[in-house]
């Protein structure tokens, strides 16, 4: 392949990981309005100069944001592009903001990525779990550009997912009449699953989920996130 044609295909990639994740945001509740706009040419000059990041506010959450990272999907990710996002992200986010970042790139991740960004996310648990103030509200989310290159969700035989706020699980598990250790009640949704990870379900979120019933119409089942197997 010459060095043009990779540079095609790598731009490719990089416009069809966009146009997923722009969706996978809409999903999520976020104002991807402006994204909707970027043109495939504005990707392309985006790509050339090193400059694909994104910011973008949640529609119903004031203390929620999000960066859309996009690495170069012609250099395997390493230490120092997380390093890089991380500056770039902290530079610009608000403070006292809930700052989700997802970054899409190259496969294949090497572990001690994952293991920086699954420190990341632990520590961002335990401050809100504690009630800290003054400190960074990080979450980090990954996707290599192969998973970004289609939607599963759009597909005919996969169920409407739809992650419910803490104030609508509360109402479920108080509907329900479910007392104490109520989460053990509800059926399990591991948090590396491919509708889990789109949703940005953690450990302890709840999602509804809408499947089409030839006996009652539309059936709602109601599952948890857990951690995924160690």
């Amino acid at each position: 392949m010459s060095k043009v044609d990779l540079e095609v295909t790598n731009l490719r990639l990089v416009v069809n990981a966009f146009r997923n994740s722009v969706v996978m945001l809409g999903d999520r509740g976020f104002d991807i309005s402006d994204l909707l706009k970027v043109t495939d040419q504005q990707l392309e000059k985006g790509f050339e100069e090193q400059k694909l990041i994104w910011k973008v506010d949640h529609l119903d959450d004031e203390n929620l944001e999000c960066f859309l990272v996009m690495e170069d999907p012609g250099i395997i990710f390493r230490s120092d592009n997380m390093a890089s996002a991380m500056k770039n992200v902290l530079s610009r986010r608000t403070e006292e903001k809930m700052t989700h970042v997802i970054l899409i790139f190259t496969n294949p991740k090497p572990t001690y990525i994952e293991k920086k960004i699954n420190q990341i996310n632990r520590k961002t648990d335990k401050i809100l779990k504690l009630g800290l103030k003054g400190q960074p509200y990080l979450r980090f989310q990954h996707f290599s550009y192969l998973e970004q290159q289609t939607n599963k969700t759009r597909h005919e035989l996969v169920p409407l997912h739809v992650k419910l706020t803490e104030e609508q699980k509360n109402k479920v598990i108080e509907r329900l009449g479910l007392g104490e250790n109520a989460m053990e009640a509800f059926p399990c949704i591991l948090e590396n699953d491919p509708q889990a990870r789109w949703l940005g379900l953690r450990p302890g979120d709840m999602c509804m989920i809408v499947r089409n019933s030839p006996t009652v119409g539309r059936a709602k089942i109601f599952r948890v996130c857990i951690p995924k197997p160690s």
